[in-house]
């Protein structure tokens, strides 16, 4: 039976990335693990089905999604056995490409520590393809307006769709390592054809212009604590990708347009991070790491870590949660000058007699770079010489360079599940002293002179809505810093916040406690 449609709302728009983007379709690609979606002509796309989810799952329930009921449940007594479609239409959003040239996609490599060893864990080193920050995609959104439904229903949800793309969605893999981030471009169109009219139909049969509506404002974020963290790197810091010829590897690079930057990927940032919360929470409640990898990532003993860093499937594929915690890449703050150039330079193998020559060549282009080629050899526990084939050699950014702060997202809604977000509060700030102090390395070499960093905690700022302060009964906490949570404060709404904020941390540490002992009487 066709909807009586009275007016038909469409939102036509351009999204662009605010960061890399992994939106996979499930099978290895040739050289990839995670492989990004393509369409028949092999261009980049979001689904229209990953994109609907989010935004439904955003916005919470709606009439014009469609029912959602399972249509295999039984169904209530009394209730009609029609399920009624979704009255939204979400496009695929295709990549927009200057001058049709084809969007380069670029690598990351990841990879799990072992909580024993302190090395990769057997089984967890994986590749992903991501699409680069900048990279701009189409956007169109109808929504029926029905003469069953409310007055204006469908107006309503777009201007709350257009509100919360203004403000920037995370969709895709790796929404809390630094993917994902979307938002829709200032240039967006609203328009309305009122079909339901005489007038109406006409001008849609004869291509008259329908009826504009104006763009709402970004809706604010409610529901989220963010942490922004200026560090730098008190020495090299790599964060390694695979190079051929003269080096075997390189750092992380990402490109807009004409212009190189260095990356920290958000994956390495918050797995350092989430190593030194499960050392925290380990150490307090004298638990050790289980055996397998996967098992400690999950592990019953370190619950706070868990419900703020997630964890991935067992074996099987199953039980995976995300975490509230996400954490953004990092770029360097200025463009690598001659990176082209150095790649190419050191990407040529030629023969012996001309190694050295071709060695000079690059270190010079190397400089121009900001960064050093550095030489390493394995050696020999015999003869004390250099081991035969074992001498490798790395490009590496120098430890000047400077880098956007560390941003940090803490996701508040979980206090809806009981979850105490004061306490995963105290938490990430435990780590963030401990990296200030120079505890948490960073990347490559943590054991070997790379990847020691350095931050000031009163730099460091918490943000978040007035309406969530009040919420979590901290309302003196926007604007405080990290170091204050740490110092005694005096009377005031900061100070009780504070004081709010290190007693819902020690409440976890002892209910963590009582429950070990009562564990190890068991």
């Amino acid at each position: 039976m066709a909807r009586h449609t009275h007016a038909v709302y469409r939102l036509s728009g351009t999204l662009r990335c605010t960061t890399a983007l992994s939106v996979a379709h499930g099978d290895r690609g040739l050289t990839d693990d995670i492989v990004c979606v393509r369409d028949g002509k092999g261009r980049l796309v979001i689904p229209g089905t990953a994109l609907a989810g989010v935004l439904r799952h955003a916005l919470g329930s709606n009439q014009l999604w469609g029912d959602e009921r399972d249509p295999w449940s039984p169904k209530p007594v009394g209730s009609s056995d029609l399920l009624y479609g979704s009255n939204v239409w979400v496009e695929d959003s295709v990549v927009s490409s200057a001058g049709n040239a084809p969007v380069r996609v670029e690598r990351r490599d990841g990879v799990g520590i072992d909580r024993h060893s302190g090395s990769a864990a057997t089984g967890v080193l994986y590749s992903r393809e991501v699409v680069p920050a900048g990279t701009q995609f189409s956007l169109e959104i109808l929504i029926e307006e029905t003469a069953t439904g409310s007055s204006q229903q469908g107006r309503a949800l777009l201007l709350d769709l257009v509100a919360l793309l203004r403000r920037g969605i995370r969709i895709g893999g790796g929404c809390t390592r630094g993917l994902g981030s979307i938002r829709l471009e200032d240039k967006a169109k609203i328009t309305v054809d009122r079909v339901g009219t005489r007038k109406g139909i006409l001008r849609v049969l004869t291509d008259g212009p329908p009826d504009a509506e104006q763009l709402p404002a970004a809706a604010t974020d409610r529901e989220t604590i963010r942490i922004e963290v200026p560090w730098e790197a008190a020495a090299p810091l790599l964060v390694k990708a695979s190079m051929n010829g003269l080096v075997d590897a390189g750092p992380v690079t990402t490109r807009s347009g004409d212009q190189v930057r260095f990356v920290v990927p958000g994956s390495s940032i918050k797995g350092a991070l989430r190593s030194r919360a499960e050392r925290i929470e380990r150490t307090l409640t004298t638990s050790r790491a289980e055996a397998e990898f996967l098992d400690a990532l999950a592990s019953p003993t370190t619950p706070l870590t868990v419900q703020i860093f997630g964890h991935a499937p067992d074996r099987g594929r199953r039980g995976g949660a995300k975490g509230a915690l996400a954490v953004d890449d990092c770029h360097s703050l200025h463009p690598v000058s001659g990176w082209g150039d150095l790649v190419e330079a050191v990407s040529k193998a030629p023969d012996p007699d001309r190694r050295r020559a071709a060695v000079i060549a690059a270190r010079s282009k190397a400089r121009k770079s900001k960064v050093d080629i550095i030489d390493h050899v394995a050696l020999d526990r015999w003869t004390g010489g250099a081991d035969d084939g074992r001498l490798f050699s790395l490009v590496v950014p120098s430890a000047g360079l400077a880098w956007e702060p560390i941003r940090l997202q803490l996701d508040a809604r979980s206090r809806r599940q009981g979850i105490d977000v004061l306490a995963e509060l105290g938490l990430v700030a435990l780590v963030l002293r401990d990296l200030a102090e120079g505890d948490v390395a960073i990347g490559h070499g943590a054991s070997r002179g790379y990847g020691a960093v350095r931050a000031e905690l009163g730099q460091a700022t918490i943000h978040l809505s007035n309406e969530l302060a009040a919420a979590l009964g901290v309302e003196g906490l926007g604007g405080c810093r990290v170091a204050d949570l740490f110092a005694g404060i005096a009377d005031g709404p900061r100070g009780e916040a504070v004081r709010r904020v290190q007693q819902a941390w020690r409440d976890h540490v002892e209910a963590q406690q009582v429950s070990g002992s009562e564990a190890s009487r068991a």
